[in-house]
């Protein structure tokens, strides 16, 4: 199984100030992985690594 991230952001003249991930698995149907589960988890990964990027690039946090 692997796991692939796809990451599009947006800039401006300070930096990246936006991100937007979609998360993409492959497997062999040999590996006997349940195909609706990992459609799931495609479906959760990519807003949770969006959310988590976006959370990280907001100034002013704790450091």
């Amino acid at each position: 199984m692997n796991i692939y991230i796809d990451l599009n952001y947006a800039n401006d003249a300070h930096g990246v100030v936006a991100i937007d991930a979609q998360a993409v698995v492959t497997f062999s149907p040999r590996e006997g992985f349940d195909a609706e589960k990992i459609g799931e988890l495609e479906r959760d990964l990519g807003p949770y690594i969006s959310k988590r990027l976006n959370d990280a690039l907001k100034k002013g946090g704790a450091a």
